[in-house]
This record gives structure tokens, C-alpha cells and sequence, in this order.
């Protein structure tokens, strides 16, 4: 069954008044596989309780859980739609079994894990690449400081290695004029 015998039973089950045929399009669909979930929730506000009774028995029966979520899990868009769809569902239809309700509840939780999982992601991506250009930025200034502090260190040397003659030349002269006024006072 390719792409025009799913668009036949999605047309089926949306648009055609016979009960009959929206219940035959929805194990149709439950056929093709679990990418077809967000049409047969439609299915579930059928008018007919035996079409509601039907799609609640294909979704149930034939989607495990665990198919659901990992076909949605790099949808991110997607997940949130299947999550309000199955949230609608299970405010409005009085009427799913309590396993069904358990089943979509199963399915919102790990929607949210995968939300949750996915923003996260997101921001670690973020956070990471915030982290990298911190780090770039302070790597180019440390070594331009780096650089900055080798030059200060060079003029530093030099000039004390220039004035530093002259401190100490005049360190020894004030000890030579104080050693002088020694001798001048002990002949006085």
C-alpha cells in the first residue's frame, strides 16, 4: 500500500458518512503503521461509538508505546501536536476503557521526557557552544596579556638594568659622602 492507499483511508476515515467504511479505513491505517496515530486520533471524536470502539482497538493493539515515541523522537514539532491531540482526547472522549486512557497517558509522559530531553539537549548545545567562545575570547586575551606582560617585563629589565647602575652608583656615593662625614666629624 503506498502513499495514495493511506490518502484514501485518511479521506475515508475524516469524510465518508458510512460508519462501516470510517471503521475499515482505521484498521487500514492501523496496518500502515504508527506514523498514522495523529489520523486515527480523529477517529476517536467519530460520531459512531463502534468507529471510537474500533480506532481505540487498532491504536492499542497494533502501536506499542515505545514505536510511538521513537517515531516522534526527532519531531520535535510533531511531539508537542501528538501530545495536545492525545491530551484533547483524553479531556473529551468519556468513553475510552481505562487502558486506553493508561496507554495515552503512557505515551504524554514520555512525549514530555522527550521534550524535556530534547530542550535540554538544546541547551547544553547552547550552553557548550556559549562555553567554547568564552573560553576562545579569553585564550586570544590571555595571550595577548601574556604578550602585554612579557613587554612590561622586557622594559622592566632594561631599565633596570640601565637605572639600575645608577641607583647603585648613587647608593655607593651617599655612602661615601655619609662615611666622609664620619671622618670629618671624628676630627672635629
Amino acid at each position: 500500500m503506498g502513499p495514495q492507499g493511506e490518502l484514501i483511508f485518511i479521506e475515508g476515515i475524516s469524510k465518508d458518512s458510512n460508519p462501516i467504511i470510517r471503521a475499515n479505513c482505521a484498521i487500514g491505517l492501523a496496518n500502515i503503521g504508527p506514523h498514522t496515530i495523529r489520523t486515527l486520533l480523529i477517529g476517536l471524536h467519530d460520531d459512531n461509538k463502534e468507529v471510537r470502539k474500533i480506532v481505540e482497538k487498532e491504536i492499542t493493539g497494533k502501536f506499542a508505546v515505545y514505536e510511538i515515541i521513537e517515531l516522534f523522537s526527532h519531531k520535535n514539532s510533531q511531539k508537542l501536536s501528538l501530545k495536545i491531540a492525545i491530551r484533547d482526547i483524553l479531556e473529551k472522549c468519556e468513553t475510552l476503557q481505562p487502558s486506553t486512557r493508561n496507554y495515552f497517558n503512557d505515551i504524554i509522559m514520555n512525549l514530555d521526557r522527550e521534550i524535556y530531553n530534547s530542550n535540554y539537549q538544546i541547551n547544553l548545545d547552547d550552553h557548550n557552544k556559549f562555553k567554547n567562545e568564552v573560553d576562545q575570547y579569553m585564550e586570544s586575551h590571555t595571550n595577548e596579556n601574556q604578550e602585554a606582560r612579557e613587554i612590561q617585563n622586557e622594559k622592566f629589565f632594561e631599565d633596570t638594568t640601565k637605572y639600575g647602575n645608577k641607583t647603585q652608583n648613587l647608593h655607593f656615593d651617599n655612602q661615601n659622602i655619609n662615611s666622609n662625614e664620619r671622618s670629618n666629624q671624628r676630627k672635629q
